[in-house]
């Protein structure tokens, strides 16, 4: 089986000359069809810098990024936004939704945006805000919504267009305990049941315990790869260990 993703030798600077720094260092990666990955690390391990280069919002300063078996950044800017429109879903811990829509236009722009059929936009509309636990809420406008149903929606949004990966950057960042816990039980049960490859930046080892495997970050380079078993609570005591030996706080 190919990787979905796969990032070699990645490397990502900033500042100039004489004033460097090296944020990413060498790393590849391979994430492969209907994995979901969880990326951790201490602040200012790389971690969210890794997101935006494999998911397209930042290039690299060295390294390649294939998704998909295509070369991301040798592609012209204008195939590069058709990508991202119809192969890549994007999860922000912030939502994004725009407050002149409510929630349902707001779940079916990306697939508005692309001209498909109304009746299509529709029947996807309802099935996904099934999924999410949504459809008493589709005529609300975002400030009418709870955190966690705004990030669901968010997902939604991120998901109507079947996309090849979803990105996930913080996503229960700004949730409460259980509204973190009812949007991720709801991406596992993605994951497993309708096979949707994930990759998640995450600082919270409960969240990232519903993931197949964890990647590990420090100083800007993949220290420690966990793959999960069948038990979850053990999986987490792992992570809170692997953590806790980084000097990550939790």
């Amino acid at each position: 089986m190919k990787p979905v993703l796969e990032a070699v030798s990645l490397s990502k600077d900033y500042g100039k000359r004489g004033f460097r720094n090296h944020v990413l260092k060498g790393i590849s990666l391979k994430i492969m069809p209907g994995e979901f990955a969880a990326i951790m690390g201490p602040s200012g391990s790389g971690k969210t810098t890794l997101l935006n280069v494999i998911s397209t919002a930042d290039k690299p300063t060295s390294g390649q990024v294939f998704i998909d078996g295509k070369d991301l950044f040798s592609m012209s800017n204008r195939e590069m936004s058709a990508f991202r429109a119809n192969r890549i879903g994007f999860i922000f811990q912030d939502y994004n939704l725009l407050d002149t829509m409510n929630l349902e236009d707001n779940i079916a722009l990306p697939l508005s945006l692309q001209k498909t059929r109304p009746k299509m936009i529709e029947a996807k509309t309802k099935e996904l805000s099934q999924i999410l636990g949504l459809q008493d809420h589709l005529k609300k406008y975002p400030y009418e919504l709870s955190g966690g149903q705004k990030q669901r929606g968010a997902a939604a949004r991120a998901l109507i267009t079947d996309p090849m990966i979803i990105f996930a950057d913080e996503p229960t960042g700004a949730l409460d305990s259980k509204s973190g816990r009812d949007l991720m039980q709801r991406l596992e049960w993605l994951n497993k049941e309708k096979k949707n490859t994930i990759i998640m930046v995450t600082h919270d080892a409960l969240s990232a315990s519903y993931a197949s495997v964890v990647y590990f970050l420090e100083d800007g380079k993949i220290r420690f790869r966990l793959d999960r078993g069948d038990s979850q609570k053990e999986f987490y005591d792992k992570i809170v260990q692997i953590q806790a030996s980084m000097g990550e706080s939790l």
